[in-house]
């Protein structure tokens, strides 16, 4: 069977109005989807482990003119969640990042104005996430990958608010080859 991206147009959800406080609705949908994720990938590990490279999906139907509308992100109430929650959630006790804690620490400690998440870092974290995951099914995980998540959302803001929609598009699409590159990490 072939795989196709249908155009549905611009979706807007109800949770984009909310990136200024992730907390009220992207956090609890973080751990749905990215726990499904999770429980897909080690469902179908075999299958997967069998997939060479990655490539082009047709579309099917055009790119809408219209644009989504521009999201207001409160960085600093994000910065302040994920230093917050990087001590309660990740430090001594995300035992599957042990080795990525050295330079988690130093994404820590920068202040806002110069915070930065790197990618690798963020890619190599979640690898580190779902190895942990396949085999032990336990929130804690999550909860330790929703605090990082919140650090590279903010990174990524960061990144792409001067662009334009086609740019951070660009952008995003090309983070892409980074996880292809470490996907041997996938145990």
């Amino acid at each position: 069977m072939d795989i196709v991206e249908a155009v549905l147009g611009v979706k807007e959800h109800e949770s984009t109005k909310q990136y200024a406080d992730p907390e009220t609705l992207l956090v609890p949908m973080f751990y749905q989807v990215v726990g499904m994720l999770f429980r897909l990938i080690v469902h179908y590990h075999d299958y997967i482990s069998k997939v060479d490279g990655i490539r082009p999906v047709p579309r099917r139907g055009d790119l809408p003119a219209i644009h989504p509308a521009p999201l207001t992100v409160a960085k600093e109430g994000v910065y302040t969640q994920f230093r917050a929650k990087y001590d309660e959630f990740v430090r001594g006790k995300a035992t599957f990042l042990a080795e990525l804690v050295p330079k988690l620490d130093q994404v820590y400690a920068l202040p806002l104005a110069e915070f930065s998440f790197p990618l690798e870092l963020w890619v190599q974290s979640v690898y580190r996430a779902i190895n942990a995951f396949a085999h032990d099914d336990d929130l804690k995980i999550l909860d330790a990958l929703r605090v990082l998540w919140q650090g590279r959302f903010l990174s990524l803001v960061r990144e792409t608010e001067k662009m334009t929609d086609e740019e951070a598009e660009r952008y995003i699409q090309d983070q892409l080859k980074v996880f292809a590159a470490h996907r041997r990490m996938l145990a």
